[in-house]
């Protein structure tokens, strides 16, 4: 039933759509169809970054992406580190993630509470078959740098149920990913 109602809403907005690119109205059409997905995008950003405790100050995202299904999906999200975080971390190395455990957009959410942070090499596990990031739209060249950076000392991970935090200070990056 939800299906057949999917179809003719899609259908009724495809005739919808073709009576406007008739009639001339091409700012209108590109308006219709864009803002849905900018609206995903601007929601996906504003979702990543509330994961991410608020003493890893971010400045944009690198990659965002995720896949869902019914009720399991996984994702993940690149975000560039601000320099001033990364000069923190430069001079006080893990002793700058003791505080830095909950997600900053749910203060009040043990589902976003992390476990103690630890000093890179990953575990062996996160890649011994390729990577800890299942999906998401990473371009290939930044992951392979992730993961390169991942097995060396240097960097800084944590996890949480469901959830992978990496911070890699020699890329200016933060790593969240999900599965479940």
């Amino acid at each position: 039933m939800l299906l057949v109602l999917a179809i003719i809403l899609f259908v009724a907005i495809l005739i919808g759509l073709a009576k406007l690119f008739k009639k001339g109205y091409f700012g209108t059409i590109f308006v219709i169809v864009l803002t849905p997905i900018v609206a995903y995008e601007v929601f996906q950003y504003h979702w990543f970054s509330q994961v991410i405790p608020k003493q890893l100050e971010i400045t944009y995202p690198i990659s965002i992406g995720e896949e869902s299904g019914f009720r399991e999906g996984c994702g993940a999200a690149v975000y560039k580190l601000s320099d001033k975080t990364i000069e923190k971390i430069q001079k006080n190395g893990l002793k700058f993630f003791e505080g830095a455990r909950q997600g900053r957009g749910y203060q009040f959410d043990n589902y976003y509470t992390y476990e103690a942070w630890k000093v890179t090499p990953v575990p062996k596990g996160w890649v011994s078959e390729g990577s800890w990031i299942p999906c998401g739209t990473i371009r290939e060249s930044v992951h392979r740098e992730i993961i390169l950076a991942a097995k060396r000392p240097g960097s800084f991970y944590t996890t949480k149920h469901e959830g992978k935090l990496v911070v890699i200070p020699s890329l200016g990056c933060v790593v969240f990913s999900f599965f479940g």
